[in-house]
């Protein structure tokens, strides 16, 4: 039985973040530099000596889920198609941050799953799949800030998302 999809679109500048404005196709924009605080769990004087280090990008990704089918056995296969993240020129100024643009970006992008493929359930990697069906695809863009290397330092700012249910 094939299963009913629902796909659902959210667009959200969180409420948390306001202030935020940015333009994807530009990469331009204004982050107010109470967002940025907020983000970080900073206070003024924290931003004022940490501003010029934080870091602002861009990430997407397209994700698919699939039903196949192994033998006799259904699996659902969650696959990530594509994914990219940009970096963006980054002008510091008295009430926030100012982006300017991308200055540099990687993408990548993966097969899904295929009829004759190797079946993605280990109990019996030696079956080939005969049958794949997407069940739904989901995406998903975020304008990320940033402070240094570890991701516990990376926070979503403005987040574009659409979800797959069934």
């Amino acid at each position: 039985m094939r299963s009913v999809l629902a796909l659902l679109l959210v667009f959200s500048a969180s409420p948390a973040y306001g202030a935020v404005k940015f333009d994807p196709q530009t990469g331009t924009g204004f982050v107010d530099r109470a967002d940025v605080r907020k983000a970080f769990g900073w206070d003024d004087a924290a931003l004022n000596a940490r501003a010029g280090d934080v870091e602002f990008g861009y990430r997407t990704s397209t994700d698919d889920v699939y039903s196949v089918m192994c033998g006799r056995r259904t699996i659902r296969v969650p696959h990530q198609r594509v994914s990219s993240s940009t970096a963006l020129k980054v002008r510091v100024e008295r009430d926030g941050f100012a982006l300017d643009g991308a200055v540099a970006g990687i993408s990548g992008t993966s097969v899904a799953p295929a009829v004759g493929f190797p079946c993605p359930d280990e109990r019996k990697p030696a079956d080939k799949i005969t049958k794949v069906e997407l069940l739904c695809t989901s995406t998903r863009a975020a304008l990320v800030a940033s402070h240094g290397s570890s991701p516990a330092e990376s926070h979503d700012l403005q987040v574009t998302e659409s979800a797959c249910h069934d």
